[in-house]
């Protein structure tokens, strides 16, 4: 629930929004199991007569998953009690004890990325955690908390952003020169995007970093069909309007973009949106939840309040074999590159090499005109966020605009508006 997409269900952010937040309705965040899961691997691992390099790949791997656990709990707590090893019920020191400082917790995050970076081996078996993984996981990790320091002044941090958002910048680029991979292009913008998230067969697909790799009858996968259908969840027409024109103009800079119908909406626009949401004379096929039933898509308004649906990812084919082979694309690597843009970008260093090399290639395979470091500031971009100044505002303000469409539901978004401190942007009415 956010600006990119709504639902009528019963959230966690919306009761917090309309005050009606209550034991009932909040999901509290505070548990502890997975940690301990965590620590008796690590402290046990010494008793399993591995080899040192064994060792040292899974004490990294156990590492890489309690930094991992530790940054979902400094996301949502701030300050957390810091625990790395087994709890017992006489250790009342931990149980009864206070939380640490934020400072505190991100520097031994920071402490078990890095050991799982210098460790955990470069080559896994398919669908397992690598070098490269934890190196995406790290660069995530750095670029939130470098761009939350500086937007968020209240927590008197912003002095140590720069040195986060240049970790970011060695992160990524250690997996751009040495991690072989690449953004998925055929040549055919209309297609390759939305293709990643609509395969059988990602485990060759180079721009996957780690996947989900599903085999009928073997490990199904999920056919949920509520993500199109008749169902609470609902994309909004704020995102719509952020994807550029084919040519790479702002859409908002058209006349009467507001009032433009359903159809207008998608003429010459940005490939990626027809791959993302449902357009006019897109056919539907499986139609499940769908009380129009298959054929030519008509937009229907019943659990759904916006009259938008979603197309990316949702496995549009009668064969339920084909829906249970489809693989998910867990982590790619156009991420890894949008991290690498947007830390350059905060940094103000951002070159058009650097551009041609991350933004520019995305762009590519969506048949999109490039982005050029002297791109005009958006005026709508910039009242969406005030906070953004400096001498590469208007790039920052473009990249931000990428990742917004090129990782469009893939579970990003809030976080984002959280770093960049634009929570307001929630209370916007949907549309």
């Amino acid at each position: 629930t956010t600006d990119n997409a709504s639902t009528t269900g019963n959230k966690e952010i919306k009761n917090i929004m309309l005050g009606t937040a209550t034991a009932e309705t909040i999901t509290t965040g505070w548990s502890w199991n997975r940690l301990r899961d965590i620590n008796f691997l690590l402290e046990n691992l010494p008793t399993t007569g591995l080899s040192e390099e064994e060792l040292n790949h899974y004490e990294g791997l156990g590492r890489y998953f309690r930094a991992r656990f530790y940054v979902e709990k400094v996301q949502r707590f701030s300050d957390v009690p810091w625990v790395d090893r087994v709890v017992t019920t006489t250790d009342e020191d931990i149980l009864l004890g206070k939380r640490d400082a934020r400072d505190f917790v991100i520097q031994k995050i920071m402490e078990d990325f890095e050991f799982a970076a210098q460790h955990v081996l470069p080559k896994a078996a398919t669908g397992s955690v690598s070098k490269w993984v934890v190196l995406q996981e790290y660069s995530r990790f750095t670029l939130y908390e470098g761009t939350f320091r500086k937007y968020h002044d209240e927590l008197n941090l912003q002095s140590t952003a720069n040195e986060l958002l240049e970790k970011t910048i060695t992160l990524a680029n250690n997996i751009m020169d040495n991690g072989g991979f690449q953004i998925h292009n055929t040549g055919k913008p209309n297609e390759d995007y939305g293709s990643l998230f609509f395969s059988d067969n990602l485990e060759t697909n180079k721009e996957v970093v780690l996947g989900r790799f599903y085999s009928d009858n073997v490990l199904n996968g999920s056919e949920w069909p509520g993500m199109f259908g008749n169902y609470e969840y609902y994309p909004l027409r704020d995102l719509l309007q952020s994807y550029l024109m084919k040519d790479g103009t702002p859409y908002t800079s058209t006349n009467a973009y507001q009032t433009n119908s359903f159809v207008k909406e998608f003429e010459n626009r940005d490939p990626r949106l027809s791959q993302t949401y449902a357009f006019p004379g897109w056919e539907l096929i499986y139609s499940s939840t769908y009380s129009q039933g298959a054929g030519i898509y008509v937009q229907q308004l019943a659990k759904n309040f916006s009259g938008y649906h979603q197309i990316k990812g949702f496995l549009n084919t009668l064969s339920l074999e084909r829906r249970r082979n489809n693989d998910i694309p867990l982590y790619r690597y156009a991420e890894v590159l949008l991290n690498y843009a947007e830390a350059k970008a905060e940094l103000g260093t951002m070159t058009q090499q650097d551009l041609d090399k991350t933004i520019n290639l995305l762009r590519d395979r969506a048949g999109m005109p490039h982005l050029v470091t002297t791109v005009s500031v958006d005026p709508l971009l910039k009242n969406q966020y005030p906070l953004v100044n400096g001498v590469q505002q208007n790039l920052i303000l473009e990249i931000r605009r990428e990742r917004r469409v090129e990782l469009a539901f893939e579970g990003f978004r809030f976080n984002d508006l959280m770093r960049w401190k634009a929570g307001t942007l929630l209370e916007k009415k949907p549309q």
